[in-house]
């Protein structure tokens, strides 16, 4: 959505699944449960990582975003994996809160935009998807049978196919470099 907001001219779409720009949620929502969700749950990775245990920061990360039990239905592999990230993880939070584009941004954004969201999205998914359907002049708004947060992982295929069509039906004529950085 950045991209097509400081280089429209280079964007014929835009499809995203569960946009975290928690911007919107403090600048507009910042003392309902929305907002104070992502506070929690960065607060407490951040204490979590204070006191040394990463992993139980990317297992607090882990279980909010996939629900109870998420954590512990990944292979120790994906949970090394996620524990290695966890500090960048959090650092993340503090960056999306303070991103630079502002509600007014997104309104200049012409290009059509796919939401994608899961059927188990979370309070502060499901407000900012709100805020951005009565935002953006040429939004079209899914919801995702059956997935959370971690759809595009755990439903891969499902996914894919929903953005897929998306891009094919505002697909632009495109030449031979076009081609080749899409590939």
């Amino acid at each position: 959505m950045r991209v097509a907001l400081y280089h429209p001219e280079s964007v014929t779409s835009v499809a995203v699944y569960e946009p975290v720009v928690f911007r919107l949620l403090f600048d507009y929502h910042g003392r309902r449960r929305p907002a104070s969700e992502v506070i929690e749950i960065a607060m407490a990775m951040r204490r979590c990582l204070r006191s040394g245990d990463a992993a139980a920061a990317a297992s607090r990360f882990v279980d909010y975003w996939g629900g109870a039990g998420a954590w512990q239905r990944l292979s120790v592999g994906q949970q090394a994996v996620i524990t290695q990230r966890t500090g960048v993880i959090a650092a993340q939070f503090t960056a999306l809160a303070n991103d630079a584009p502002r509600l007014g941004d997104y309104r200049s954004l012409r290009a059509p935009v796919l939401m994608l969201a899961g059927s188990e999205m979370r309070a502060p998914i499901r407000r900012i998807r709100e805020i951005f359907r009565f935002t953006l002049p040429n939004a079209t708004v899914d919801t995702m049978t059956a997935m959370g947060h971690m759809g595009p992982i755990t439903h891969a295929s499902i996914v894919a196919c929903r953005v897929a069509r998306f891009v094919a039906k505002h697909a632009s004529v495109v030449g031979p470099t076009e081609r080749r950085l899409a590939a």
